[in-house]
């Protein structure tokens, strides 16, 4: 049994001095392989460098490049770097962008160093799996470098500075790193569960379909759509009326203007407002402006609408201000006329010089148009005897004769009465 306790004692002893303390061969970076668990980096051991930086700074160990699995923990070997700090530092894994030295931050976690010397271990609360190609890296969030540290030939490290008025890196985003101009390790590693989480197997056989369930509560309304596209500007539609003076505006030092009157263009003080200027302020003939206010006037032979912006016709021959015409007065649309009974129409008898209509000649040519039209009837109807009375007398010449009998004394008679009766048709005729 001693000899078998001593055996295991010897194995502890050697794995943990792989961890913790072996000698760096190039390319070799996995520390200890334990089922699927690997410890992958640089052994965790008192070096011979420990430094103080002007600024926080990012580093990213291009030489050690991980495999795909899940993050466990991350290791580091510090030294004490003063007597009363606890310095910070965010243990990170970063990404090789298509264009190094560029690189992206995948995954980071914070934590406060112990100030003292020795290992450190920190384990990772969340479930993360990191893909094949990850880079170890670290930012310190202090001027201080407190993770061990020595020069050897052969490796190759990157940084990032960090100045005050910049952000510390954020998940996600890339970021520009410069190499260290000289080869160094550090005393940092990463452990590291390559069990990967397989795919997704094969879809199975459909199953039955299952009875309905009883209906759920309305779910909540989804997000707005997007924009459509800006249509086609309409047609300009038709102008409408005059906007009322406005009121309400302020000046610079806090007067508001009363109505009709507007804040001058330096905003200091109230000016009078143009209703005129804009529309003819409504107006349908003439518009007035005055302080503080407008007045529409109309046209002579108009009058003002109550609306006091239209302009309706003024009749003037109605009314106690009428205008005294001798005979008739005619009302026009925004003017009237002064009439005459005369022979054969009317003659103008306007009130003013500028209103007068001559009419002179208007009473013969009615007489004439009127014995033009009596001549026409007569001729017509003197055509229309004449042409009854011919048709009449060539019907009448078509009857059979009476006088065919000598015998009958009564027949002669009769004939020599019809052809007595129809003597106008033929004046040579006469009674028998």
């Amino acid at each position: 049994m001693s000899r078998v306790m001593l055996t295991c004692c010897v194995l502890v002893l050697g794995c943990l001095t792989v961890l913790f303390d072996v000698t760096e061969a190039q390319g070799d970076y996995r520390l200890s392989a334990v089922g699927t668990l690997e410890v992958w980096g640089h052994a965790l051991r008192k070096r011979n460098q420990t430094g103080v930086s002007t600024k926080p700074r990012s580093w990213v160990d291009n030489q050690v490049v991980l495999p795909a699995g899940r993050l466990v923990a991350f290791y580091a070997y510090t030294h004490e770097v003063s007597a009363s700090e606890s310095p910070d530092v965010s243990f990170q894994i970063w990404q090789r962008d298509p264009s190094p030295p560029n690189f992206r931050l995948l995954y980071e976690l914070d934590f406060t160093l112990p100030n003292t010397e020795g290992n450190v271990s920190v384990l990772v609360p969340d479930e993360v799996y990191i893909p094949e190609y990850s880079l170890l890296g670290w930012t310190f969030k202090d001027n201080i470098s407190p993770f061990s540290f020595d020069f050897i030939e052969g490796y190759e490290l990157y940084f990032m500075s960090i100045d005050d008025s910049d952000e510390y890196p954020v998940v996600g985003q890339p970021y520009q790193f410069a190499a260290l101009p000289y080869p160094a390790i550090h005393s940092a590693a990463v452990e590291i569960d390559r069990r990967v989480p397989g795919g997704t197997g094969a879809t199975g056989p459909q199953g039955p379909v299952g009875a309905t369930g009883p209906q759920g509560p309305p779910g909540q309304n989804g997000i707005d759509g997007a924009d459509g596209e800006k249509g086609d500007p309409g047609n300009p539609g038709p102008p409408g009326p005059a906007g009322s003076p406005g009121s309400g505006s302020q000046t610079s030092s806090g007067e508001v203007c009363d109505p009709g009157y507007q804040v001058t263009a330096d905003g200091t003080q109230c000016e009078d407002t143009n209703e005129c200027a804009y529309n003819n302020g409504g107006c349908v003939h003439g518009c007035t402006n005055s302080v503080g206010s407008f007045t529409c006037s109309c046209n002579a032979g108009y009058s003002i609408s109550l609306n006091q912006l239209d302009c309706l016709d003024l009749n003037e021959c109605e009314g106690s201000n009428a205008v005294k015409c001798k005979q008739v007065c005619i009302n026009t649309v925004g003017s009237y006329k002064c009439l005459e009974v005369a022979w054969g129409g009317f003659r103008s008898n306007a009130a003013t010089p500028e209103e007068t209509e001559s009419t002179a000649g208007v009473g013969a040519g009615y007489v004439v148009w009127m014995v033009g039209l009596s001549v026409c009837i007569v001729f017509t109807m003197t055509a229309s005897v004449r042409r009854w009375k011919t048709d009449f007398c060539r019907r009448t010449s078509e009857l059979p004769d009476d006088n065919m009998s000598d015998t009958t004394s009564t027949s002669s008679s009769a004939g020599s009465i019809r052809r007595k009766d129809l003597g106008h048709c033929n004046p040579q005729m006469s009674p028998a």
